[in-house]
């Protein structure tokens, strides 16, 4: 393929991806269709399916350039071991816990959709993908944790892994299902304070 015909396609695959986005915030992914992607994005359906095999391929991809890839980046960037070394729990959890409250506030309507349709979804490569995204977190996190001193729990690898999945749920109650839930009153300063709390406590435990 030209450089030319590798712009414009590009450029299409673009603005399919911008259309998905829009289509989320009006309407959600329930109801949308390749045909309803295709005309917001001004391409034919042929075009659509000439770049992405289906619906949850170009789903997929949203998610990986607008916050899967991302999230991942900045973590990797700030969870280095070195970096870290010999470093408080606290310090680490606290990080942690504003690093994941922000980017999933930056991305709550596209996370709080896919987290909706990927237990309803058949498409096996895209529930993968999801539950891929959860682990490759996981793996930097972990290794940083164990190092770390304040931590008494007598299972620290399993506590740091309990932690860490309940950090994901209450993250989706309070951030991406929180229409869901009017009765949990907290902004996003009280939402890290208290998990934190709940985190370093878990892990102190001895």
């Amino acid at each position: 393929m030209s450089t030319a015909k590798q712009s414009r396609s590009r450029k299409s695959e673009q603005r399919i991806l911008a259309a998905v986005r829009r289509l989320l915030v009006s309407g959600g992914l329930e109801g949308m269709t390749v045909a309803d992607i295709a005309r917001e994005a001004d391409v034919s359906v042929g075009g659509f399916y000439a770049r992405f095999p289906s619906k949850a391929a170009a789903i997929v991809r949203l998610c990986d350039e607008s916050f899967l890839d991302r999230y991942v980046e900045r973590a990797e960037a700030l969870f280095r071991l070195d970096r870290w070394r010999g470093a408080h729990a606290e310090q680490i959890l606290r990080a942690y816990l504003e690093l994941a409250v922000e980017t999933f506030r930056e991305n709550r309507i596209l996370l709080a959709e896919v987290a909706r349709w990927s237990r309803a979804s058949s498409d096996e490569h895209f529930r993968r993908r999801v539950a891929e995204f959860g682990r490759r977190i996981h793996a930097i996190i972990r290794p940083v944790l164990l190092q770390a001193r304040g931590i008494s729990h007598p299972v620290p690898g399993r506590a740091i892994d309990l932690g860490m999945i309940g950090v994901a749920a209450i993250i989706r109650e309070v951030i991406l299902f929180a229409d869901e839930r009017p009765d949990i009153d907290v902004d996003d300063d009280a939402l890290v304070d208290e998990m934190h709390v709940l985190f370093t406590g878990y892990l102190a435990a001895g």
